[in-house]
């Protein structure tokens, strides 16, 4: 499938080699300041999911000029007309529940210019009160263990899943996902606080299943319609407001969501217009 498909884009790429930074600013970090072996010397195109890289985020220079991409969506399989039956396991786990799909630690906070760059628990912890503050109990899958942390996200009104049962097949992680009532998601601190524009690609997936999306600010809602379907929050007392607000009109953000993905994220419009860029 692979080689097919690096026949198909041949005519597209050429002689280029595109790097495609999935961690906007994590990335830059590790090769500036920690000097960790990127291969950026194999690549002569440089893409990123930040969709503020190059025109505003505040990352490090790596010599490199680095293009902003939409992340794509295969539509022929992530509409809600795809979706395999209600009974399916990861579907009843998720079923009208507030949900995401995440590391919680991932890896190592970096450093730059005396600033850290964390992870998502920093930005968890921030948002630890909203159960109490919604009557909403969201469920995370997530490789967190058992433990004094995760016990007291508990208390506070999280729910947490294993990931195995849901994401070892890409099937059960659809209907999961699916049968989810959207995403309420934090993003890594280190996007936050370097504004990268950073945008999940498991986001764009819950839109084109026709799922609302209450993602953290990293910048992206310059480049992408934001206030229905697809939601951003900064603070802990946004994230409160925005659901409600969503609840409250939930059937149009639904088809706005669903509208997002297909006018902006489906992957044969986005693909081409990035190919053509080169």
């Amino acid at each position: 499938k692979i080689h097919r498909t690096l026949v198909h884009l041949g005519p597209y790429l050429g002689e280029n080699r595109i790097y495609v930074d999935l961690d906007p600013v994590f990335t830059q970090i590790w090769s500036k300041v920690y000097q960790s072996p990127m291969n950026f010397a194999g690549h002569n195109e440089f893409w990123s999911v930040g969709l503020s890289m190059g025109r505003g985020a505040v990352v490090p220079d790596t010599g490199h000029a680095w293009k902003p991409v939409l992340p794509p969506v295969c539509r022929r399989f992530w509409v809600p007309e795809a979706v395999r039956s209600a009974a399916s396991p990861a579907a009843e786990m998720g079923r009208g529940k507030w949900t995401t799909v995440t590391h919680w630690y991932g890896y190592a906070a970096v450093e730059w210019e005396g600033r850290e760059y964390g992870n998502k628990a920093t930005e968890f912890e921030k948002l630890k009160k909203w159960p109490g503050r919604t009557g909403f109990r969201p469920r995370v899958v997530t490789d967190l263990g058992l433990g004094e942390e995760r016990a007291s996200y508990e208390k506070a009104g999280w729910d947490f899943l294993e990931p195995g049962p849901i994401c070892s097949d890409w099937r059960e992680y659809r209907a999961f996902l699916a049968a989810s009532r959207g995403e309420f998601s934090p993003a890594k601190s280190g996007y936050v606080t370097a504004q990268t524009g950073w945008f999940s690609d498991r986001s764009v997936l819950y839109l084109s299943l026709g799922r609302p999306v209450l993602l953290q600010e990293t910048g992206w809602s310059k480049w992408l319609p934001e206030g229905m379907g697809l939601v951003a929050f900064q603070t802990l007392d946004e994230a409160v407001e925005k659901v409600r607000q969503i609840e409250g009109n939930y059937d149009a953000h639904a088809r706005a969501a669903e509208e997002v993905a297909r006018e902006h994220l489906d992957a044969s419009r986005s693909i081409p217009k990035a190919l053509a860029s080169i």
